[in-house]
């Protein structure tokens, strides 16, 4: 999901991805006691945003790199330091605006959007033939 405030330069966004339960976990691990310490929301955002084009206040881009995997758990790699110092430097109504986006991202689906993706997918059709009933309909016509 591509985000934009009307507070931002026209040429600022911000691209985010819904969390998966590895996220979830890792954020947990490092605001609960674990190795690495932190800011819940910064955090959030530092695993929820996949990149941007924000700028410092002289128009300079906020480093936003790449994190290999080794990055995730070691605060001293120049990766997490990076995406660390940029994150602390923003307004703290951006970090709001960031974190509201990401936990609308993140929401469970309405009833209504949940009816909507059985329909599309025949799972919320009684008439529809369950798996299981498939596989033994489709047996039975084959004689095993």
């Amino acid at each position: 999901m591509e985000v934009r405030r009307d507070e931002w330069e026209a040429h600022e966004k911000v691209l985010l991805h819904g969390s998966t339960a590895g996220d979830t976990q890792w954020i947990l691990d490092r605001t609960m006691g674990g190795s690495l310490r932190g800011s819940t929301n910064l955090l959030t955002l530092m695993r929820g945003i996949v990149s941007w084009t924000l700028t410092d206040e002289r128009g300079i881009g906020l480093p936003w790199p790449e994190m290999g995997e080794a990055d995730w758990d070691n605060p001293m790699s120049k990766a997490y330091q990076a995406r660390m110092a940029s994150l602390s430097s923003l307004m703290q109504e951006d970090v709001n605006f960031l974190v509201n986006r990401l936990n609308a991202l993140n929401a469970p689906n309405s009833k209504e959007e949940q009816e909507a993706f059985l329909a599309s997918t025949g799972a919320g059709n009684p008439a529809a033939p369950s798996p299981s009933t498939a596989q033994s309909s489709e047996q039975s016509s084959t004689g095993q």
